[in-house]
């Protein structure tokens, strides 16, 4: 957590589980009593389900991540 305060910029971390996809701001930091605003984490799709999420990085961007699950659906 300390890193991610002194770092400041935007950190995605990104993760297989076996739940849907999930995009969020999970972690709290219990000194300051807020979530830390840098951090996003993605949950990719998991068995039984597969897909992918296509990330686009826009540095012009405020929010510089973008994201587009894509699941694949067999023919």
């Amino acid at each position: 957590m300390a890193e991610l305060e002194t770092y400041k910029k935007p950190t995605l971390l990104m993760h297989g589980d076996n739940h849907h996809v999930k995009i969020d701001k999970p972690l709290f930091n219990p000194r300051t009593k807020l979530f830390v605003p840098n951090f996003t984490r993605v949950e990719t799709f998991g068995d039984p389900t597969t897909g992918w999420i296509h990330v686009l990085v826009d540095p012009k961007d405020r929010d510089l991540f973008t994201f587009k699950p894509r699941q694949y659906i067999p023919d």
